[in-house]
């Protein structure tokens, strides 16, 4: 009887230590699995920061080469061909670096799901935050179409370029022909409208990007207002930006030998600049065409709005307007 007893509890004693061997194999299968979790998540991260880090530094280069050759509109006759090489291998890298990083996220997805799939997860209670995707805003541009109001050829250059060009790292859509660019009336040319106004739909926007000039402004005391823009909103708020002689416009064109054209310091609330520059001959002169840009951004509350209209309003006598090109930046949440 005494023998049966102690066969019995060391049967018993024999179960007790296979249920503790299959517990541990079960913890250290969860273990196993939690860490190779652990290890693919670090892993995944850690190269799609490097493929981000990549996206990042070919956009940087791919800015810099069009801010570079940017300056100057593209024309394959003059012998452009390496930096729209040099363009064209950095978009085919940003293409294979994006191919890479959305190829990494489906990869690692798929055997992620099945280990994740097999381990135990903590039930969620009232108290436990829910992490919601952050979102992220970019900004995008939209070139309007002077066509609405365009009316005089753009005769201060001698080749001026048509179709998408990009001016100090900003697209625009030019214009040709006769009708090229929009012109107020001045001294020489009195029929000619004293504004005109672009009609846009264009929500949260930014930043006005005007490829504008003021001719005849050579006759105007420098410091002198000879024009405005408005922008207006749907709400029917509006904002005006001044234009000054020899602030924030000046000749579209001068003669080489005249150091009083520029550059412009331009005015508190826009930015100032020339994008081109068109060497020419006016009566047997060495002379030159500008392109300037005018950079007015835009501030709250105004940005919060939607833009629904831009007009140019000329209040000299003597000089005009001369606007060339128009491109409004906004913010787009994705």
């Amino acid at each position: 009887m005494a023998d049966q007893r102690t066969t019995a509890r060391s049967r018993t004693w024999e179960l007790v230590a296979i249920i503790v061997a299959l517990l541990g194999v079960v913890v250290t299968l969860v273990v196993d699995k939690c860490g190779e979790v652990s290890r693919r998540v670090a892993a995944a991260q850690q190269k799609s920061a490097d493929l981000e880090k990549e996206i990042r530094t070919v956009g940087d280069e791919l800015r810099q080469l069009m801010d570079r050759t940017g300056s100057v509109p593209q024309d394959s006759s003059k012998g452009d061909d390496v930096p729209r090489q040099e363009r064209d291998d950095l978009r085919r890298r940003l293409r294979s670096v994006s191919d890479s990083f959305h190829q990494l996220q489906t990869e690692v997805k798929r055997p992620l799901a099945h280990i994740v799939s097999s381990t135990p997860v903590e039930p969620r209670t009232a108290d436990t935050e829910v992490k919601r995707p952050v979102s992220r805003r970019v900004t995008k541009s939209t070139e309007v179409d002077l066509g609405q109001i365009a009316n005089h050829a753009m005769d201060h250059l001698v080749n001026p370029s048509v179709g998408r060009v990009t001016l100090g790292g900003i697209w625009f859509q030019m214009r040709g022909g006769e009708n090229a660019e929009f012109e107020t009336g001045n001294v020489i040319e009195t029929g000619l409208p004293s504004r005109g106004s672009l009609r846009v739909s264009i929500a949260q926007p930014t930043a006005l990007h005007v490829l504008v000039s003021s001719a005849w402004v050579v006759q105007v005391r420098p410091g002198t207002e000879v024009g405005k823009i408005v922008l207006s909103f749907g709400d029917g708020s509006t904002y005006s930006v001044p234009l000054v002689a020899w602030k924030n416009v000046r000749e579209p064109w001068a003669y080489a030998s005249d150091r009083s054209i520029g550059p412009l310091d331009g005015l508190p609330g826009t930015t100032w600049r020339n994008v081109f520059v068109d060497e020419q001959s006016r009566d047997d002169r060495p002379a030159r065409g500008f392109i300037d840009m005018l950079t007015v951004p835009v501030p709250e509350p105004y940005s919060s709005k939607t833009m629904v209209g831009i007009e140019f309003v000329d209040s000299s006598p003597v000089s005009s307007l001369v606007v060339m090109g128009v491109t409004v930046e906004w913010r787009s949440v994705i």
